[in-house]
């Protein structure tokens, strides 16, 4: 895990590569726990948070929110960004459902959001 890790802290990476880093660690947090999923949800509620607060992930839903001159450029690859980013918090999402968490950790307001200049999404 050590490695998607490093994968997703590398800044020379495309922020593709960075997010398809950040979903094998999801995944890998969530297969090391089999047997017991609630104990993966803290790791994986960090990795979202991290996700999250990566500045590029962050600029990607703001133009795609403001729809303004730059939504025009790289459509295809910033909604790949922020769909890859929905599906990593779906995971979670489904797996604290699994084990009964979403009303407690991860309600609605403590989910982890891409906070796009005072909004959260």
């Amino acid at each position: 895990m050590q490695r998607r890790a490093e994968a997703f802290a590398n800044e020379a990476l495309e922020l593709s590569d960075r997010v398809l880093a950040m979903q094998y660690r999801v995944m890998a947090t969530v297969l090391k726990a089999v047997d017991n999923h609630a104990e993966a949800l803290p790791a994986c509620r960090v990795c979202i948070d991290e996700l999250h607060r990566l500045s590029a992930v962050k600029e990607c839903f703001n133009v795609e929110l403001k729809k303004g001159f730059w939504a025009r450029f790289s459509k295809d690859e910033r909604r790949r960004i922020i769909s890859s980013t929905c599906r990593v918090n779906r995971v979670v999402y489904d797996v604290a459902r699994m084990v009964g968490f979403v009303n407690k950790e991860l309600s609605a307001n403590n989910w982890p959001c891409v906070d796009t200049e005072g909004k959260n999404v």
